[in-house]
């Protein structure tokens, strides 16, 4: 392959997902925005847009933005909005799980990784 000519998608490289389960290439893998995950984890996690957001330092509007447009990514209602909050669909606490859990390895591993950074 040429120098600075962009990788075939045979010559990608890969994704490992957890527990040696499969190999993705970056083109495959489609996710919504970091930020918007992780502000429908937290509003998942407390089941309130507010704590949420005091939790990231945000709105609770901004946090309500970032749920309304993972809903409108993925076509499903996650929350159901009430008056005095919001509540979980089975949809979202699905994802919630999934988010919480998949966050929390990425955590785990950069405080493992930064624990073993030496002074330059």
């Amino acid at each position: 392959m040429p120098q600075g000519a962009p990788p075939t998608p045979s010559r990608q490289l890969p994704l490992f997902l957890p527990h040696g389960q499969a190999w993705l290439s970056h083109k495959t893998m489609k996710l919504p925005p970091l930020p918007t995950l992780r502000a429908f984890e937290a509003a998942a996690r407390r089941e309130s847009f507010l704590q949420a957001a005091t939790e990231h330092g945000m709105t609770a509007a901004a946090v309500s933005q970032h749920v309304k447009a993972l809903e409108d990514w993925l076509g499903l209602a996650l929350f159901e909005r009430r008056p005095r909050g919001v509540r979980l669909t089975t949809d979202g606490r699905e994802l919630g799980a999934a988010c919480s859990e998949g966050l929390g390895h990425i955590a785990r591993a950069v405080e493992r990784l930064s624990a073993r950074k030496s002074v330059a």
